[in-house]
């Protein structure tokens, strides 16, 4: 029997690997974000805010850092695509 699991750092770890895309360094960073955080997330109970809200806001927040890195990866691949498109179409 297992009594001490904390099963709360796993999914903290996996979303700062996935946050970081891959890259161990930026993975030390989001891993600092993150922690940053939920630290705060205990401090704001201090002051009367129920846990389930708490965890509600954390998430949206780690939820919008990922969206805004995938909308940049978008809107990177797609500059890319966009030159070539329009050089192959000025040379036909």
């Amino acid at each position: 029997m297992v009594v001490d699991v904390f099963p709360g750092y796993a999914m903290s770890g996996i979303s700062a690997s996935l946050l970081a895309l891959g890259n161990p360094l930026a993975t030390i960073f989001t891993g600092l974000f993150i922690s940053y955080i939920t630290v705060s997330g205990f401090q704001l109970q201090v002051y009367g805010y129920v846990p389930e809200i708490v965890e509600i806001v954390t998430a949206a927040i780690i939820y919008c850092s990922a969206f805004v890195m995938l909308i940049g990866i978008f809107f990177e691949k797609r500059a890319k695509r966009l030159p070539g498109k329009a050089a192959k179409e000025a040379g036909q």
